[in-house]
């Protein structure tokens, strides 16, 4: 797994890690609120990778749109840019409306722009 998946994991969905193993491939568990019980197990660590896989990333954009943001996507023909904005700012323009900065999130593919674009928005 890459850092921005982990990344993704634990600052936008809210998940940890059962032990510290950080490597592709490991055995680890993503764990749902961090509860130390095999019930709450969310995904096999090595499973979530929203940086590359469109069904993970849109798995983002669920637990951005329960956060009270709403996904803006837009394909450009060469890169796509996605941005989250909160309701009450009822922005439609392709940018984060982030005060005082705004910032504009390109990438190569939407899963891409949709994780670093989630993060963005939490911090």
């Amino acid at each position: 797994m890459i850092e921005i998946d982990r990344m993704i994991a634990e600052k936008v969905m809210g998940w940890t890690v059962a032990a510290n193993v950080y490597d592709e491939g490991s055995s680890g568990l993503w764990l749902y609120n961090g509860k130390p019980s095999g019930e709450t197990v969310v995904k096999k660590f090595a499973d979530f990778k929203p940086s590359t896989n469109i069904t993970h990333a849109f798995e983002v954009v669920e637990k951005m749109r329960e956060k009270g943001f709403f996904l803006i996507l837009n394909d450009t023909g060469c890169q796509y840019r996605c941005a989250f904005s909160s309701h009450e700012n009822k922005a439609w323009e392709v940018f984060i409306n982030k005060p005082p900065n705004d910032l504009y999130v390109w990438e190569a593919t939407p899963q891409l722009a949709i994780c670093l674009a989630a993060l963005e928005a939490v911090k």
